[in-house]
Formats: C-alpha cells, structure tokens, sequence
C-alpha cells in the first residue's frame, strides 16, 4: 500500500511520475549531444532520493533543499 505524503498525494503517483519524466524528459535538448536533460541522472539514484525526501516533513525537506543550495553556490575567495 502506497504512503500518503503531507501533501496528501499518494507516494507511488509521485514515483510513477518522476520515472515519466526520466524516461521523456522535459522536452529541452539539453543534455549531453544535444539529448534529454534527464538522462544524465540514473533512475536508481533518482528514486532512492526520491524516496528518502518523501520520509521527510516539510520542515526537513527545507533544511535539505537550503543544505544544496549552500553547498553548490560557489562563494568568491579574497587572497
């Protein structure tokens, strides 16, 4: 049986449709040659993250997304 998020969606729609978009991708082509974005993230890697954030709350989930945002912007050095 298929969790229900805070969100009240249903946790198997959510993956049905993330493994969707893997597989068509959004329609840009800009992915390596001129290909899918989506092809350049494997599905496992995808879907486990995908799971583990829907284990979180809301509140967590931010802590996460703020975390990445952190950790890739890339801060100027003075020398």
């Amino acid at each position: 049986m298929a969790e229900i998020t805070s969100e009240g969606k249903n946790s198997g729609e959510i993956i049905e449709k993330v493994t969707k978009f893997l597989q068509d991708g959004c329609g840009c082509a800009l992915g390596e040659k001129g290909g899918l974005c989506s092809v350049q993230f494997s599905e496992e890697t995808v879907l486990f993250n995908l799971n583990n954030c829907l284990e979180l709350t809301s509140g967590e989930l931010d802590l996460v997304i703020i975390a990445n945002i952190q950790a890739f912007t890339r801060m100027p050095t003075h020398v």
